[in-house]
């Protein structure tokens, strides 16, 4: 954390929009990110130049690079408050989306993204198409996952369809759920699991 409070403005920023993307940013993404969140390219440029100069970020160029070490991206990403932090997954599933003609290699990242930035219905559809390109691989528990994730996700949208059918006046706020939530598919907690999720205020 002190290595993030010696830098300027500009690295700072863009050291947050990588520790968005993760461990390892591949340059095109981050570029194209980077403009969304209105950040130049010479300030990008000025910016990564001066995070490989501190040792936080290690460059290929032309290609990305990497976080030195994960604490160092940790500490970057743990610098966003969580407003920036939900507009900044955004702006990088965006820009995977607009990057990707063929989407099906970044489902789960998608799902992730989309889920941090609580654009719930989004992340409900990479989740679903995750689940399901898993499960035509033959990977099961991971697929159980992905349609857990789903389940709950699926529960949250009937709340708010009930909610607004009831109340179309209200004011709806929901309490986030756990993405470790798992176990829930495919066995008899289910139901008590989704009622649950159906009576939190």
């Amino acid at each position: 954390l002190a290595q993030m409070d010696r830098l300027d403005t500009t690295a700072r920023r863009v050291a947050q929009v990588a520790a968005i993307i993760g461990q390892e940013f591949e340059y095109g993404l981050l570029a194209k990110t980077a403009e969304r969140a209105e950040l130049s390219p010479a300030l990008l440029q000025a910016g990564l130049e001066t995070l490989a100069d501190a040792g936080v970020v290690l460059l290929q160029p032309g290609k990305g690079g990497h976080f030195k070490h994960a604490l160092t991206r940790d500490a970057a990403y743990g610098t966003l408050l969580p407003g920036d932090l939900q507009t900044l997954h955004g702006l990088v599933a965006e820009t995977i989306e607009a990057l990707s003609a063929e989407r099906a290699p970044f489902y789960s990242l998608l799902a992730h993204h989309w889920q941090q930035a609580k654009v719930r219905p989004k992340a409900l559809e990479y989740r679903e198409k995750a689940g399901a390109q898993a499960l035509s691989n033959g990977a099961y528990q991971e697929a159980l996952a992905f349609f857990s994730e789903a389940l709950l996700l699926s529960a949250w949208a009937a709340r708010v369809s009930r909610a607004a059918l009831l109340e179309p006046n209200a004011s709806l706020s929901f309490r986030p759920y756990s993405p470790w939530s798992f176990s829930i598919c495919a066995s008899s907690s289910s139901n008590r699991v989704l009622d649950d999720e159906f009576r939190k205020p």
